[in-house]
């Protein structure tokens, strides 16, 4: 799905500076514990039935869901080995994908042919959408 900047203000209002917040805080756990804990946290949202996920305690796992994916993903990006990026004419920029999970409360809209979800300037009727989407951007070290 594609998302316009509308979404990256609801994230940010509902993160704040979390959003940006470094990696210095991962719990010491091995990686391999923290995939564990987010993969329990992940099965109890499957397993939430559907009346049941309009309660503050469904919205307490989703918290809690967010907060493990980015000790993973923190666990992750301390283990990987550093990029060398060279710029210049001639040379081929490499990207990465990143992936990010969002939130929204704007009703989706026609996508073009041949494209993602889309969502609009229009409010959903109730509730909200959770995604994810991949974004592409040149790496850096």
């Amino acid at each position: 799905m594609r998302f316009r900047s509308a979404l990256v203000v609801v994230m940010l209002a509902t993160f704040g500076s979390a959003a940006f917040a470094e990696c210095a805080v991962a719990p010491p756990e091995a990686l391999d514990a923290l995939e564990a804990k987010l993969a329990q946290t992940r099965a109890a949202l499957a397993a939430t039935p559907e009346p049941d996920r309009d309660k503050p305690g469904y919205r307490l796992l989703q918290e809690r869901a967010l907060v493990e994916l980015e000790q993973v993903q923190c666990k992750r990006e301390a283990a990987a080995p550093t990029e060398a990026v060279r710029r210049g004419p001639g040379v081929a920029t490499t990207f990465a994908a990143i992936p990010v999970l969002f939130v929204t409360d704007r009703a989706a809209v026609e996508p073009p042919p041949d494209a993602g979800g889309f969502f609009g300037t229009q409010r959903r009727a109730s509730g909200v959408v959770y995604g994810r989407v991949t974004v592409r951007t040149p790496a850096e070290n």
